[in-house]
Formats: structure tokens, C-alpha cells, sequence
């Protein structure tokens, strides 16, 4: 009687045992996936509110770029940081003052906002991708770089003729602050000397265009659409979108 007690109680420990281990394994497991699925800690409270988890971390990883990872401008001379006057101050003299901190890409494109990861103008308000293009609403092309090269990693580059583009298709996430770059390969052994005109056929990207001279390259930040789907882009100078100069922004 005494050894069965003894052989039962050996056999219960040792389910115990594997309980617990498959209960640990489990547990790790989700938390692998967890890990998987949840942002970075790196990604602002605030960006989350406005973006999905993995359009702000890919907003998150152009401002990674843009800054080396240093976040802090009081450190950082590539943080520009905006103080915006707003509303007077209940019962008190003065105005109350909105500071934001934001980087740029190229010269002449618009701030990204650090915290919300929105695409912005120099007085803190939204740029429109529906305005028209090249007004002060509008989202702003770069100064001509003379290689896509000097831009981050995040920045999406393409290749531009008046036949194609290489690639001819990109994905962002919904919201996201978008790097574009175009460069204009024309050849010049051909004598092909035609600036590309990149631009999209939807009304709600009417504002993202980059004209691009033959041997340069622009670049243009905005945000991407909030609205999932295929977002053809073409070469709107004479013909060439006919002669193949077309490609598609895939949203997810």
C-alpha cells in the first residue's frame, strides 16, 4: 500500500512538473508574439493615436535615420524644434506656446512631427495632399540632390524615365510619414533631356508631385493615405505615362 502511495505521489509530481513547464512555454510564447505585434517603446504615445502600430514604426524608423537615433534636441542639431504661439491664457497676460519638435529630410521638404508623425507645415498645420501642387498647402518638393544616395535608408527611391520606372511599385501603411524620391535616369546617350513629372491619378494625392530634371534627383515627405488600396503614379510629362512611365502605391 505504502509503495503504490509512494509510486502515485512520484507520478503526481512529475505532472506537476510538466504543467508548469508547458503553462512557462506558453506563456513565453505569447509573449514572443506580443513582441511581434506591439510597437517599440521608442514609438510616442501620441503617434500611436494617430497611426496604426506599424505605420508608426515605420515613421518611427525614417526619424531613427534622420536623426542617428539621438532624440534629443538639446543634443541633436538635426531636430528642428518649432514654438508656436496658440490661445491667450485664461487670467494671465500672454499666450500659451506650442512646442514641437520635428525633422526634415531634404531641404526644402516639410517637417515631421516627432510626436504625432504628421507631415507639417512651418506653422505647425497639417500639409494638404489634396491641394494643389506647389501651393504653400501642399506638400513641398526638395531642392535637386545630385543622388538619391545622401538620403536615409527609410526614403523610398525610384528611378524615373520617360518610359518607366524602377520599381514601378512600393508599400507603405495607412498614415504613415512617406520618404519619396525620384531620380531622373534619362539618358543622355539617347539624348533624352526630358524631365520626369511624377505624380498620382487620385484626387487625394493631388498635391504629391515632383518635377525632376535629367541627372537630379527630389525628394517629397507626406503621409500616406488612411484608406487602404492601389494608388497609381505616373510620369505626367507629353506621352510617356503611355509609353510605360507607370507604377502603383500599394496601402495596406
Amino acid at each position: 500500500m505504502k509503495k503504490e502511495m509512494k509510486i502515485g505521489a512520484i507520478v503526481l509530481a512529475v505532472l506537476v512538473v510538466l504543467a508548469i513547464i508547458i503553462f512557462l512555454s506558453m506563456k513565453n510564447k505569447g509573449q514572443e508574439i506580443g513582441k511581434i505585434l506591439e510597437p517599440s517603446n521608442d514609438v510616442p504615445e501620441e503617434m500611436l493615436q494617430e497611426q496604426s502600430p506599424e505605420a508608426a514604426e515605420e515613421t518611427q524608423k525614417l526619424i531613427d535615420d534622420v536623426t542617428g537615433g539621438d532624440l534629443n534636441p538639446e543634443s541633436n542639431s538635426d531636430i528642428i524644434t518649432l514654438n508656436l504661439s496658440g490661445e491667450p491664457i485664461e487670467g494671465q497676460e500672454g499666450v500659451e506656446v506650442k512646442t514641437i519638435n520635428a525633422i526634415v529630410v531634404a531641404d526644402g521638404n516639410n517637417l515631421i512631427n516627432m510626436e504625432t508623425g504628421e507631415v507639417i507645415k512651418e506653422n505647425g498645420e497639417l500639409a494638404d495632399n489634396t491641394a494643389r501642387a506647389g501651393s504653400p498647402e501642399a506638400p513641398r518638393q526638395s531642392q535637386p540632390l545630385e543622388s538619391a544616395e545622401q538620403l536615409p535608408e527609410s526614403t523610398i527611391k525610384i528611378n524615373g524615365s520617360y518610359n518607366g520606372f524602377t520599381p514601378n511599385t512600393f508599400t507603405v501603411n495607412k498614415g504613415q510619414a512617406v520618404s519619396l524620391a525620384v531620380s531622373n535616369v534619362n539618358s543622355v546617350d539617347n539624348n533624352v533631356t526630358f524631365s520626369v513629372v511624377f505624380r498620382f491619378d487620385d484626387p487625394s494625392l493631388g498635391g504629391v508631385v515632383l518635377g525632376v530634371s535629367k541627372g537630379t534627383t527630389k525628394t517629397i515627405t507626406f503621409n500616406a493615405p488612411k484608406v487602404a488600396g492601389e494608388y497609381v503614379f505616373y510620369n505626367g510629362q507629353f506621352n510617356h505615362r503611355d509609353l510605360g512611365a507607370v507604377g502603383t502605391m500599394i496601402v495596406k
